[in-house]
């Protein structure tokens, strides 16, 4: 089991027993097992081990990881084993083996193909529904990763691609999903597992080849990592596919002028630096101001070109020296006001869908006022209170409008919103609101509500100065710092 097991076993070429979280091999001989996570390295990051990499980066890029360091890149073999072991198979495949079936496809070398096929039906029924609150059939999800997926899964098997890695993502994806809803036995996070480490290293291989390099699925596949991410609420690595993708965009920026797929992947980078306040040396301001508006994400969540901007003003006036002085201060907040979304664009929504739009547009704006508030007035928490219930009432009417089920406002608002609040009722509506979203299995909204009761009980212990306990100080780098999607 060299191609399955552990990074140490696979370095040594010996066979691993592919014990957890560490092999009885490597606890035996008595050296250092490094486990079975994969992950990328992209571009510009240093490797966690100069002196293992050195030898193999004169020869091959330095795309590699996200949790312990790689010994070693996946080879198709691997893969190859990998797709078998999805099955419980316990034979190697050689990578001989794999070149005999040249004109096989992806779908032909499934190994369990009633896996799949009800992870990509709880894609396409549950996921992509639950991943924004308004249902459109125009959802980035099902008119745009699906047919890259599928474009994938019926390509030549010995051809890798970023599309393949798409249907890998979105499996994944479903899988961390199926394993947060009724996973009993770790079956589907085992398949989540093994699909996101196929998608890790179709990625890389794309990501490598100079033909693929700059396609939009390779945009599409990392996207799905933050799809994953807000699934599964890993902390930080998220901050690492971000990275990555950022090095594409910058490399490519024309591509969001041609590309749909390009552009939905682009607007959700946007958001996800900005409200994320991600440190970087990019200019984010000069990148907003590539495109107009948010024509793919606003339509589905109810965020608008304006409000982001804004918000990045926010972020970037927190950590300017000196502070901003009242004047500039005022002139933002005086546009902050302007932007109330009683006009939010709702063409092509019938009227309950239209209504959700418009309250997640509030709760965003609201949300917004919340931040300014705080991060650059310096206001104390209990002068916000009326601001904070009615983005609560907004978040509350969501759940209410219409018999359908609704799906999941991203993270951001909920967060600066519950963060804030300081009376016990207004925290009672929050919990109750979290608990109302379990039914989606987004770890990452559970995390949003454990940063939240731990800002309240930090107030608690900290009663003259309320004011200086921010949700910010406890998300650098630690177990709260999960995607704000």
């Amino acid at each position: 089991k060299t191609f399955s097991g552990c990074w140490t076993c696979r370095d040594r070429r010996v066979k691993c027993d592919e014990g957890r979280p560490f092999c009885r091999r490597c606890t035996a001989a008595r050296v250092d097992c490094q486990g079975y996570d994969i992950k990328l390295r992209w571009k510009g990051s240093s490797p966690d081990n100069p002196a293992a990499m050195s030898s193999r980066n004169s020869h091959r890029s330095s795309l590699p990881i996200v949790r312990k360091p790689i010994a070693l890149p996946l080879t198709r073999a691997e893969v190859a084993a990998i797709q078998e072991n999805l099955h419980g198979a316990q034979h190697e495949t050689s990578a001989s083996s794999v070149g005999m079936f040249t004109n096989s496809l992806h779908l032909d070398f499934l190994p369990a193909p009633a896996d799949q096929k009800e992870l990509i039906h709880h894609w396409v029924h549950f996921l992509c529904s639950a991943m924004s609150p308004v249902a459109r059939i125009d959802s980035p999800g099902h008119n745009l990763l699906t047919p890259i997926a599928l474009a994938g899964i019926t390509s030549v098997f010995e051809e890798t691609s970023g599309e393949i890695a798409v249907f890998h993502g979105i499996c994944a994806a479903a899988a961390y999903s199926l394993s947060q809803l009724r996973d009993k036995n770790g079956h589907f996070q085992h398949l989540a597992t093994k699909h996101r480490q196929l998608a890790l290293g179709h990625l890389r291989w794309s990501v490598e080849s100079k033909k693929s390099a700059n396609s939009e699925s390779i945009w599409a596949a990392i996207h799905t990592f933050f799809v994953q991410e807000g699934v599964r609420g890993h902390a930080e690595e998220w901050r690492i596919h971000l990275k990555g993708l950022e090095s594409l965009i910058l490399t490519n920026l024309q591509l969001i002028q041609k590309s749909i797929v390009a552009r939905a992947v682009y607007e959700s980078y946007l958001c996800l630096s900005i409200m994320g306040n991600v440190h970087s040396d990019v200019d984010l301001k000069s990148l907003l101001a590539k495109i107009p508006d948010l024509s793919i994400v606003g339509p589905m969540h109810g965020i608008s070109h304006s409000i982001l901007e804004i918000v990045y003003h926010i972020n970037y006036l927190s950590s300017s020296t000196p502070m901003p002085s009242p004047t500039v201060l005022d002139r933002l907040e005086l546009l902050l006001h302007l932007q109330s979304p009683g006009n939010f664009a709702t063409e092509g929504l019938d009227k309950c869908s239209a209504t959700i739009l418009l309250h997640c547009a509030y709760t965003y704006y609201y949300a917004t006022l919340i931040h300014f508030q705080r991060v650059l007035r310096k206001a104390a928490p209990d002068t916000l209170q009326d601001l904070v219930e009615t983005a609560i009432g907004h978040l509350e009417a969501i759940e209410s409008v219409g018999n359908e089920p609704k799906g999941c406002i991203w993270s951001w608002p909920c967060l600066v919103i519950s963060a804030e609040c300081t009376l016990l009722r207004l925290q009672t509506r929050m919990l109750g609101w979290y608990a109302s979203k379990e039914r989606h299995g987004f770890v990452n909204l559970l995390v949003a509500r454990r940063l939240s009761t731990q800002v309240w009980k930090q107030r608690t212990v900290n009663p003259e100065r309320p004011e200086d306990v921010h949700w910010q100080q406890l998300t650098g780098g630690g177990e709260y710092d999960v995607i704000p999607l």
